[in-house]
């Protein structure tokens, strides 16, 4: 018997070391406050499906009233669409609450199953208006399914991403911010009009990286990269506390600030209790924890996706264009193909792909593992007479009056210098 206490306290040990969460509570501190609201979203990430809907309180997360099974995207469950199911399960969840309010049972014996099974989900709950907060009902759908899809996505680029983020001395745990943003969907677009992995919007992105006819660096995993680290050390300097500095990514520098002025603290359990401001409401308001429960599911991931083994890592070299090109002449000296150049440039706008862009001189692609030679040599098959063509329409973009910087141009019309 004894043995068998210590076998199972070791098995014990080596649980809690699989399940070890990836945050580093000194950089990422977890107040108590926050800890139903995490709890919440790794049941979002890594427990519920897209294909489950909670139906729970906005405003305490502790208060999760039921799960309901729902169609998938696009379909119908008995005749209804996955908005009609929710909404009518939430009128029912509303007849249910007013009823159970009005018993106060003490126990499940006696309640119809529908009532059995909000009254257990909250029996635990401390609080004398938990069958009365019917206006605060929220629905959340899950992303466990989608998770493990973003987790086997991300192994094309976390290699990379992370190593950009500790030589710029930030924390590699940042890199959680893209699940939260896009579960690793390169080309991602919100309603909002954000748009790649870090779900740039076209104003933050400007300000950032190029977004033009020529490329939309929002889409380009690496460059974006570059343009979130630029972010984060910026507000990291505005804001100095990491769950500001998280929180902004959504809501805003300038927001954050604002709270912190207005609250008169940088303690980010304080600003969550005093803050209060039309815009900074359920999204900005979880964000950060949000990023914790995904961090946690992610350094879970072996444990919670078994089956998944991320996708290899993108191998590639960068050439350095000598002089402009059109997309269709790489394509038709072959220097390039165009599965190769479209999966490794996904910058180039449909204008560049068609040729309607030139690539500049000095402009750099990313090409296959040990092709950079290939590419060079058959970049000379392009005719003297298509470089002419395309250095002409470089230059008839735009004429110069003679009293602009090759800056000041490049400044107003949003592109790039050869220089």
């Amino acid at each position: 018997m004894r043995f068998l206490i210590i076998a199972l306290v070791l098995c014990a040990g080596v649980l809690r070391a699989e399940h070890e969460p990836l945050v580093d509570s000194a950089v990422f501190p977890l107040p108590e406050e926050l800890e139903p609201n995490v709890a919440f979203w790794k049941k979002v990430y890594g427990e519920w499906s897209t294909r489950q809907v909670a139906l729970f309180d906005g405003e305490d997360l502790r208060l999760i009233y039921k799960v309901i099974d729902v169609a998938p995207l696009g379909g119908r469950v008995n005749g209804l669409t996955r908005d009609r199911t929710i909404e009518r399960e939430r009128k029912e969840l509303i007849g249910v609450l007013q009823t159970l309010d009005h018993l106060r049972p003490k126990s499940s014996e006696g309640l119809t199953e529908e009532q059995r099974e909000v009254f257990l989900s909250l029996q635990n709950i401390e609080r004398d208006d938990k069958y009365q907060r019917t206006d605060s009902i929220r629905s959340q759908n899950g992303l466990k399914d989608s998770f493990e899809h973003g987790y086997f996505l991300s192994g094309v680029y976390e290699k990379e991403i992370k190593h950009r983020l500790e030589v710029a001395g930030l924390p590699k745990e940042l890199i959680a911010i893209v699940f939260v943003e896009s579960l690793f969907y390169p080309s991602s677009h919100s309603k909002a009009g954000a748009k790649g992995i870090w779900q740039f919007m076209r104003g933050t992105a400007k300000e950032f990286m190029h977004v033009n006819n020529l490329v939309d660096e929002r889409l380009d995993p690496v460059l974006a990269t570059e343009a979130a680290i630029a972010y984060f050390k910026q507000a990291k300097d505005i804001l100095g506390q990491w769950p500001l500095v998280i929180t902004s990514y959504n809501y805003g520098r300038a927001g954050m600030n604002r709270a912190v002025n207005q609250v008169g603290s940088s303690d980010f359990v304080d600003i969550l209790s005093q803050y209060d401001h039309q815009h900074f409401r359920f999204a900005s308001r979880n964000y950060y924890a949000e990023f914790l429960a995904a961090l946690d599911v992610y350094g879970n991931a072996h444990v919670l996706f078994p089956d998944v083994k991320p996708a290899p890592h993108w191998d590639y070299e960068v050439v350095t264009l000598p002089h402009p090109a059109f997309v269709s002449d790489l394509l038709k000296t072959r220097a390039i193909d165009e599965e190769w150049l479209r999966r490794y440039n996904p910058a180039l706008t449909p204008l560049a792909l068609r040729g309607r862009e030139v690539l500049p001189t000095g402009f750099t692609l990313r090409v296959p593992k040990d092709s950079t030679e290939k590419f060079f040599l058959r970049l000379h098959d392009v005719s003297e007479a298509r470089k002419s063509i395309a250095a002409n329409h470089i230059r008839a973009r735009f004429r110069a009056n003679g009293r602009q910087s090759i800056f000041d141009i490049a400044r107003t019309y949003d592109v790039l210098t050869d220089q």
